[in-house]
């Protein structure tokens, strides 16, 4: 099964990582090899499970705004269905996407009221594969939308209990050449943001099963209505059902579009 990295919405999300103000060099001198070779198995447990189920929650602020963040993401094989909403007095935002049997649908919103309370398009229109991933950098079927391995993986430290806690930190150009593109698009923008620090928390089991992600970041973003604004990020996904997730309840609309 072939799985690509993903996450979650710029000025509406998903995710992360906190700066790195070293040269590269003395960066990597800091990732401890046993702990990045088990971060990596982490990531690659991820891509490898059947099925998998998110629900992430959060908020950025900039210039004074508080924007609320919910995101839910569901993948059953490699089929992928997403839901980012997004919401302040500002900014009101939210979509659906469904990748599935070659057809990549997009759903919009008529109205947000909150980040609870969304009325939905009652139909769905076929990106094609090309303008999806222009507009949102990956299909996201791992642990979310950052490319995460040896190279872009800057620095990382262990915590062992009953919960393994990984504090990882990564490069702001090369781990983030997905998410900014899903960044630009949600955020109505004509440029891509440009990070400044990238950092994640993950919990996991003891046998390396993903329990949550926090995602914390910071980066400038050129806004229409606000011009260019620098913004930080605070939200934490959750994960569930691996290999036992079977449906979501929006699969029988998006299927008819199939």
């Amino acid at each position: 099964m072939v799985k690509k990295f993903i996450a979650i919405f710029c000025i509406t999300v998903l995710t992360v990582f906190s700066a790195c103000s070293k040269n590269k060099e003395s960066v990597k001198e800091s990732v401890e090899v046993s702990d990045l070779s088990l971060f990596l198995q982490v990531v690659q447990g991820v891509e490898e499970a059947d099925s998998f189920y998110t629900v992430a929650e959060g908020c950025t602020k900039s210039v004074g705004v508080k924007q609320k963040i919910s995101a839910r993401r569901y993948v059953i094989g490699d089929t992928l269905f997403k839901e980012s909403i997004s919401y302040s007095g500002i900014v009101k935002v939210a979509n659906q996407t469904y990748v599935s049997s070659g057809k990549y649908l997009l759903r919009e919103s008529k109205k947000v009221s909150s980040v609870s309370d969304v009325e939905w398009e009652d139909t769905a229109t076929d990106l094609g594969e090309s303008e999806y991933l222009s507009r949102y950098g990956s299909v996201i079927l791992g642990l979310n939308n950052y490319i995460l391995n040896e190279q872009t993986v800057t620095g990382i430290s262990l915590t062992k209990g009953d919960v393994y806690e990984f504090v990882v930190t990564a490069d702001v150009v090369e781990s983030t050449k997905h998410i900014v593109k899903e960044m630009r698009t949600n955020a109505n923008s004509k440029e891509d943001p440009i990070f400044t620090s990238v950092k994640m928390t993950v919990k996991t089991t003891k046998s390396l099963e993903v329990i949550s992600v926090k995602y914390e970041c910071s980066y400038k973003i050129k806004i229409a209505v606000l011009g260019k604004v620098e913004c930080s990020e605070d939200m934490t996904e959750y994960f569930y059902g691996f290999n036992q997730t079977e449906s979501f309840p929006e699969q029988s609309f998006f299927n008819s579009f199939l």
